[in-house]
């Protein structure tokens, strides 16, 4: 079967991740009306239509005029109707069709492994109402999404283990801390009782840490067309929270050396910041400057894994293994930052696997705005996310009081004007990844 017709079925999976999945069981082929089940009171495997389309019969098969349809792309779960009742799956016309035992499916990766329960769900679900009333079906899915999800965290948690030996936590406190009016900064950006002009004024009282700021202003990255003289005036075109984020990118410049690979990371950063800061002021139910420091921060462990590799080159192949989340909320603990930024930062990757109500409520939020926030960058930057890092986001744009829709109608019809609204605020580089106007 040719690659662009493997992968039209397998919609936001790689190519490479398709390729895999189908040469882990036979393809099979079938001829109208012949059957791929027939007359089974259960069955626990997957089955993927590649083309064509198939039927699911229920009861007696002789009594069946029409049964529920599936074409090319749907995947059939596991099939237990209750009171022993017996069901086929024929070929409607001429069809394609791979079977995932439940062995096989163990053994794929994490990713294709939630691919094919999400999309799975729903056929299934719809069989099972039209032939049965009971949930039994429907326990079965969830206790196979909690088994993945629990795998998933174990896996998670072992690296954590890497993270927490002596070995990194030492490398960690040797990254110099950041200056102490970013820390303070950062306290008082959660604190409900400081106003911006007090954190303004205090930026006002370190005449270098102005300075610096109006130098950067002033700078190609803005390219301003006239000079901006005084921090009033930074202030006025640039808004607090590009001015915040300003001085916490120049501190960790200062932290973390630069090269090629860290200003890439560094980049990304600054643009899920801006994303972050339009996603949180649609939703309107988390605080903007929070979503633009946890989405400046969020990918601080991947620079220090740049370090590390730096300092100690013979690690470099057990690189990837490193949790980089945990080991830059780590690196922020040490740093002194407030807590609700590390938790925020430690689980950001947890959206792409467990429903909101499985993430701590302390950072839940960010956490969505976060992960909405990468959906978006790859819709800018035209890199689209994988589809199977996504089974939860009508459940994450209820967290954020947004009505459910497609990321991409959000993108145009929210946050594209929002950022076009505010160009002025972003950086040359951002603002060429916008449409000219």
């Amino acid at each position: 079967m040719k690659v662009s017709k493997i992968t039209s079925v397998g919609e936001g999976i790689a190519e490479r991740d398709m390729i895999a999945l189908y040469n882990s069981a036979p393809i099979k082929h079938f001829k109208p009306g012949e059957h791929i089940l027939a007359g089974v009171e259960r069955s626990d495997s997957y089955f993927l239509v590649l083309d064509g389309k198939v039927v699911v019969l229920g009861g007696a098969e002789a009594s069946q005029d029409g049964g529920i349809s599936f074409g090319a792309g749907h995947c059939i779960g596991p099939l237990m109707p209750a009171n022993e009742t017996r069901f086929w799956i024929k070929a409607a016309g001429p069809a394609t069709v791979i079977e995932l035992k439940p062995g096989i499916l163990a053994c794929l990766p994490d990713k294709l492994q939630i691919w094919v329960y999400k999309n799975a769900s729903r056929p299934g679900e719809r069989f099972v109402s039209q032939t049965s009333s009971s949930p039994k079906s429907k326990t079965n899915f969830e206790d196979r999404y909690n088994k993945l999800a629990a795998y998933i965290r174990y896996q998670r948690a072992q690296n954590a283990e890497i993270v927490a030996s002596q070995f990194v936590q030492e490398f960690l406190n040797d990254i110099p801390k950041l200056p102490a009016h970013t820390t303070d900064l950062s306290q008082k950006l959660l604190s409900d009782n400081t106003s911006v002009h007090e954190i303004v004024e205090s930026i006002k009282r370190d005449p270098a840490l102005a300075g610096n700021i109006l130098k950067i202003v002033n700078s190609a990255m803005y390219s301003f067309s006239k000079k901006i003289e005084t921090f009033y005036h930074a202030c006025m075109i640039l808004g607090f929270s590009n001015i915040y984020q300003l001085v916490m990118q120049e501190s960790i410049k200062n932290a973390i050396s630069a090269t090629p690979e860290s200003q890439e990371i560094q980049f990304h950063s600054c643009l899920v910041s801006a994303l972050c800061y339009e996603v949180a002021s649609v939703s309107k139910d988390v605080h903007p400057q929070t979503a633009t420091t946890v989405g400046l921060l969020h990918d601080l462990g991947k620079n220090v894994v740049v370090l590390l590799k730096q300092k100690h080159p013979a690690i470099s192949g057990f690189a990837r293994m490193l949790d980089t989340a945990k080991m830059g909320a780590d690196l922020l603990r040490h740093w002194g930052l407030p807590d609700r930024l590390c938790q925020a930062i430690e689980h950001q990757n947890e959206a792409e696997f467990l429903p909101p109500d499985a993430i701590d409520s302390a950072c839940r939020k960010e956490v969505a705005v976060l992960h909405f926030a990468h959906l978006l960058e790859g819709i800018m930057t035209g890199k689209p996310v994988d589809a199977a890092v996504q089974p939860f986001d009508k459940e994450y744009f209820e967290v954020l009081g947004i009505p459910p829709a497609d990321i991409s109608e959000i993108y145009q019809g929210k946050i594209l004007p929002g950022l076009i609204r505010n160009k002025q605020r972003l950086s040359t580089e951002i603002r060429q990844l916008l449409p000219h106007m």
